[in-house]
């Protein structure tokens, strides 16, 4: 049960990262569809990140 809580914080956690970053890009001038995309491959890329830490640290290092 502590891992599906530690996955939601981190779930929301990358969200909130990923809503940041779209605001930040869209600040510097990038129209909102563009933003959208680049803060959708952001999200993806960090959750990639955090699927691979755990595939590391629950399967041991190869």
């Amino acid at each position: 049960m502590k891992l599906v809580w530690v996955l939601l914080v981190l779930e929301w956690s990358i969200w909130r990262a990923e809503r940041k970053f779209k605001e930040q890009i869209i600040m510097y001038g990038v129209p909102k569809g563009l933003a959208k995309r680049i803060s959708t491959v952001y999200r993806h890329v960090m959750r990639r990140n955090v699927r691979d830490i755990f595939k590391c640290s629950i399967g041991g290092s190869s």
